[in-house]
Order: C-alpha cells, then sequence, then structure tokens
C-alpha cells in the first residue's frame, strides 16, 4: 500500500510527473499527493520525492514462507507467424538454455506456461527436448490476444498455486 505523510508532503508535482501510470495526483486546492486506484506500486514515486512523503508498505514474508516455493518457470510466450498461426517466441528456448545452466546448482524443476486459444496452440512437445520438465496450458478464447490483464490473471494464479521460487519472461518486442 503507498502511503503518503501528508505533513512532509509540500505538493511538488514530482510524484505525479514521473508516475508512469498517472496513478498519483496533487491536489490543487491543499497541495497534497493523492493515491489513485490505479497505482500498481511500482515505487517510481518514492524514488522521486525529496521529501520523504512517500512510502510502500509491504507485507513481510516469513522464511517458512519461502520455502515453499520451489522450481523454475518460463513463460512460453507466443506469436504470430507470417501466415498467422501462433509459434513459441524463439526467446523462449534461450531462456530454458539459461533456466538448464541455474539448473545445475539448484536441481529444480523447470516448467514452461503457455497461454492461448483453444486449437491454435502450437505443438509443444518441443519444449520438452529443450529441457522443459513440465508444460502448463491454459488455454481460453480470451488468451487469443495479448492483454495485461487477461494473461497477468491466469500467469499469476499459476504462480500462487506452483510457487515457483524463479519466473523467467522474454523482454523482447
Amino acid at each position: 500500500m503507498l502511503e503518503i505523510n501528508e505533513e512532509n508532503c509540500i505538493g511538488c508535482v514530482l510524484c505525479e510527473k514521473v508516475c508512469p501510470f498517472g496513478a498519483i495526483i496533487v491536489d490543487p486546492e491543499d497541495k497534497k499527493a493523492k493515491v489513485l486506484d490505479t497505482c500498481t506500486l511500482c515505487g517510481a514515486c518514492v524514488n522521486a520525492c525529496r521529501y520523504d512523503a512517500l512510502t510502500i508498505k509491504r507485507k513481510k514474508v516469513s522464511k517458512e514462507d519461502l520455502e515453499k516455493y520451489h522450481g523454475i518457470m518460463i513463460w512460453g510466450e507466443l506469436e504470430k507467424d507470417e501466415v498467422e498461426n501462433l509459434q513459441i517466441k524463439n526467446v523462449v528456448f534461450e531462456l530454458l538454455g539459461k533456466a538448464q545452466v541455474l539448473n545445475k546448482t539448484l536441481n529444480e524443476t523447470i516448467s514452461v506456461v503457455i497461454l492461448g486459444p483453444p486449437g491454435k496452440i502450437p505443438p509443444i512437445d518441443i519444449l520438452y527436448h529443450y529441457g522443459a520438465d513440465e508444460v502448463f496450458l491454459c488455454e481460453h478464447e480470451l488468451l487469443e490476444n495479448y492483454s495485461t490483464d487477461g494473461f497477468t490473471t491466469a500467469i499469476t494464479t499459476l504462480i500462487i498455486n506452483e510457487k515457483p521460487s524463479i519466473f523467467f519472461y522474454g523482454a523482447t518486442a
């Protein structure tokens, strides 16, 4: 939760300017920052504030809770080829290679998450050839085209249930 210390806030609007989501505004009347529901707790405003007026309160996680997390999970991002068929992005195979290197030390299960519409997901057998121990298929009509809400909900639900200690995703255009 983003908290505002109104005694420290001078209404400089720096937090408002740096927020990539437009989730913090400075009230023109009282010159104090206000947080909107669109806040993602990214921390950009906290880092920019020169007056220590903003803090993010996060839930502490116990060591016992962290011990429940095991495995390396990779988002198997798909893309459309030249004839509009879905295919697994090359970065997924690169991440599987990195996961195998890391796994020489960790010795954990490597899994891949594939999201897409029913009947249009490409063959997944190749993922096992590249080092995946298991593949999770999430098929739904709403996953045909990327949407932040839909994909985030599906992946977050899987992470909460499977509890991987590491999650990889490609940072490609």
